[in-house]
C-alpha cells in the first residue's frame, strides 16, 4: 500500500477513534474530522461577532445538520464499495471518515487472470458512487412531500390565480430539481418558523450532496477519487488499453482538473475574504485546495513509477506485473521468466506473459489496437541475423529443454496440491 492508501491508512491507525461498528464493519473517524467541524462552528461564531447574521441558533444548526448530512452520504457511499467487495468473496476491514470523504479498507479474493481482477475492481469502484441513484430520490421524494404539505397550509397559500406560494422560491417537484443543479439552491422565507426552516435545509442539503458527490467521484478522473478508477479500469477492461497507456491517460487528466479543483478552492477562500474573514467559504475552501495537491502528488507518483517501469507497485495498476520478458534474438523470440522486478511498457492487457497484444472488445472506438501494438513490438524488435543451422537446431533443443523442465516442475506442484 503506498500513496494515498498509505496516507489513510496512516490516519486511520494513529489519528482516528472507533466510532461504532454497522453490519460487522468497524467505522472510525480521523480526530482531523472532528476539528473540521471546530473550524465550521468558530466560523458560524466568527459571523455572529461581527454582526453578520442574527439568529445564530438557525446557522449553527444548519451548519451540524449539513456537516451530519455529508458524513452520512459518505458512510452510505463506503459500504457501497464494501458490500460489493463482501459479494465477490471478500471482506470490510473497516470504514474511515476523514475530511476528504470517506475510505473503505475492503479485500476480494485474488483472481487467475488480469481480466478478471480488473472486472473485480469495477465492480467494487463502482457500486459506491452507484448508491447515489437510490439516496438522490430518497431525498427528492421526502423533499417534494414537505414543499407540497406545506403549499396547502394557510400561511404559504397566495390569492386564487396567482402562481407560486409564500414559503419557497419554488413549488412542488420545481424545489427538487432546483436543489438537483450543481451551485443553485432553492430558499425558503421568514414565513416558515424555524424548525421548518432547519428541516428544509436537511431536504435540500441531502439532495444535493448526492448529486455533487456523484458527479465528482465519476466525471472528475483523478487520484484517489472513484474516477480516476473507474477510469482506468474501463479503459483496460472495456478497451483492452494497455496499464501504461492507462496510466499516461489517467496523469493528463489529474493535470487537467486538480488545477480546477484548487482553483474552486482559492475562489472559497477569496470570498470568504470578501467577507471580513468571517464566512465559512474561508473554511471550506480549504478541502479542495488539499484535495486538489495531494492528486497532483498522486499523478507525480504515477508518472515517476511509469518512467521506473514498476507501475505494477501502484495498486491501481497491479495488473501492469510481467511475468515473462520476451525478447528477438538472431534466433527467433525468446520468452524468459522475468526476475528483474520490472514492468514491460509494451505489454497488452489481459496477460501477464509480456506479449504486446490486447483484445479489444470496443473496436469501433480503438480499432487500431491490434494493429498499433503490433506496430509499436515491431519498432522495438532487433534485426535478426541470418540464421545458422547448427545455432538454430541448439537454440530449439534448448528451449525445448526449458519447456520440458517448466512442465515437469507443475505436475509436481500439481501433485503436491493433490495429496
Amino acid at each position: 500500500m503506498m500513496g494515498f492508501g498509505r496516507q489513510g491508512m496512516a490516519q486511520s491507525e494513529g489519528c482516528a477513534f472507533h466510532m461504532c461498528t454497522i453490519c460487522k464493519a468497524p467505522i472510525r473517524v480521523s480526530w482531523f474530522t472532528v476539528a473540521y467541524l471546530g473550524l465550521q462552528v468558530l466560523a458560524v461564531l466568527s459571523e455572529w461577532r461581527s454582526g453578520a447574521t442574527q439568529n445564530v441558533g438557525i446557522l449553527f444548526a444548519s451548519t451540524l445538520i449539513q456537516f451530519l448530512v455529508l458524513y452520512l452520504t459518505v458512510l452510505v457511499h463506503e459500504f457501497g464499495h464494501g458490500t460489493m467487495a463482501r459479494k465477490l468473496g471478500g471482506e470490510i476491514n473497516h470504514i474511515l471518515l476523514w475530511p476528504f470523504g470517506g475510505i473503505c479498507f475492503s479485500s476480494t479474493p485474488p483472481q487467475p487472470t488480469p481480466r478478471a481482477t480488473v472486472r473485480n475492481d469495477l465492480l467494487v469502484v463502482g457500486a459506491g458512487p452507484s448508491t447515489h441513484f437510490l439516496q438522490t430520490p430518497f431525498w427528492g421524494v421526502l423533499l417534494w412531500a414537505f414543499v407540497a404539505g406545506l403549499e396547502q397550509t394557510a400561511k404559504c397559500k397566495l390569492p386564487v390565480g396567482v402562481q407560486g406560494n409564500q414559503c419557497f422560491t419554488c413549488t412542488g417537484l420545481d424545489c427538487v430539481w432546483d436543489a438537483m443543479v450543481p451551485f443553485h439552491q432553492p430558499y425558503a422565507y421568514t414565513t416558515l418558523n424555524s424548525g421548518e426552516q432547519l428541516l428544509f435545509v436537511l431536504l435540500i442539503t441531502g439532495v444535493q450532496l448526492n448529486v455533487m458527490l456523484f458527479l465528482f467521484n465519476v466525471f472528475f478522473p483523478m487520484y484517489p477519487a472513484d474516477g480516476s478508477k473507474l477510469l482506468v479500469c474501463s479503459l483496460m477492461y472495456c478497451c483492452g488499453v494497455k496499464p501504461y497507456t492507462a496510466a499516461k491517460v489517467l496523469i493528463c487528466c489529474a493535470c487537467i482538473f486538480a488545477p480546477l479543483l484548487i482553483g474552486y478552492g482559492l475562489y472559497g477562500i477569496y470570498q470568504g475574504f470578501q467577507g471580513g474573514l468571517n464566512q465559512l467559504g474561508l473554511f471550506t475552501g480549504l478541502l479542495p485546495i488539499f484535495l486538489g495537491l495531494m492528486s497532483l502528488q498522486e499523478a507525480y507518483t504515477i508518472n515517476k513509477m511509469r518512467k521506473a517501469e514498476i507501475l505494477s507497485q501502484h495498486p491501481l495498476f497491479v495488473v501492469a506485473r510481467t511475468d515473462v520478458s520476451r525478447r528477438r534474438d538472431w534466433a527467433g523470440q525468446i520468452a524468459t521468466l522475468n526476475t528483474g522486478g520490472r514492468d514491460d511498457p509494451n505489454q497488452g492487457f489481459g496477460n501477464n506473459s509480456g506479449d504486446t497484444e490486447s483484445t479489444c472488445c470496443f473496436s469501433s472506438c480503438f480499432r487500431s489496437c491490434r494493429r498499433g501494438d503490433a506496430l509499436e513490438l515491431s519498432q522495438h524488435e532487433a534485426p535478426m541475423a541470418p540464421a545458422d543451422p547448427a545455432q538454430a537446431a541448439k537454440a530449439r533443443e534448448d528451449r525445448q529443454a526449458f519447456l520440458d523442465r517448466v512442465e515437469q516442475q507443475r505436475q509436481q506442484q500439481q501433485a503436491g496440491v493433490r495429496r
